[in-house]
């Protein structure tokens, strides 16, 4: 996606979930109460008025899309932001259009449409870790968009190796959730296997980052 379009192509989006919400808000009674979270079983385990389940993933757009706006003002690092620009942008805008969907399975089941949540997350969140992850090795090293521990940002080839072998493990994981999401395994596996990803995401790239850092010093490379 170039990231030119970010404005356009993200205010469309915000457009369409503000003014589905906005409708959905004057049509439901006020004394609705609609699910305003949910679950790792993708349950419902929260309950609130139509205000803040209809507007919750709007304003969650609202704040990645202005993120994305900002990053140019903020990045120090402004020609590795601009060689990043374009996975940047495709990150931004996947990021918006899952919680697009969120939001538009949450207005279903504020109508009556039984849409089972939990496998839509599931699904969409596995989606965006595959995108991301085929991302990953073209974000360039820079303090705003991209794995930033503090051995990625003290050493740019450790940026590099993280990245491109993250991406790779994301790709995997994110694949693995959305199956899982469309049923591929017991529904009863869904909240372990949703846990398991989560430690891989979040531990791998901690851990392949220090590692890489810890090797370069040793070797004085």
């Amino acid at each position: 996606m170039r990231p030119e379009r970010i404005p356009l192509v993200g205010g469309l989006v915000l457009a369409a979930m503000f003014g589905s919400a906005a409708v959905a808000y004057d049509a439901l009674p006020a004394d609705t109460l609609l699910p305003v979270h949910y679950g790792l079983d993708g349950q419902p385990d929260r309950w609130g008025k139509p205000g803040l389940a209809l507007f919750a993933m709007p304003l969650s757009a609202l704040i990645v899309w202005a993120a994305a706006l900002v990053i140019p003002f903020i990045e120090p690092r402004e020609e590795n932001r601009e060689r990043s620009a374009k996975p940047t942008a495709t990150i931004i805008l996947a990021t918006m259009g899952l919680l697009a969907a969120i939001h538009a399975v949450t207005l279903a089941n504020a109508f009556g449409v039984d849409l089972d949540m939990g496998a839509v997350v599931m699904t969409g969140l596995g989606l965006l870790f595959a995108i991301v992850g085929n991302l990953l090795g073209k974000l360039r090293p820079t303090f705003t968009v991209g794995i930033r521990t503090p051995w990625t940002l003290s050493d740019d080839r450790v940026w590099d190796k993280t990245h491109r072998a993250t991406g790779r493990v994301y790709v995997a994981v994110g694949l693995a959730v959305a199956a899982m999401g469309l049923g591929a395994v017991p529904e009863g596996w869904r909240v372990p296997g949703m846990l398991l990803a989560l430690v891989v995401v979040i531990g791998f790239p901690l851990t392949l980052s220090w590692g890489l850092w810890r090797q370069a010093r040793r070797t004085g490379g």
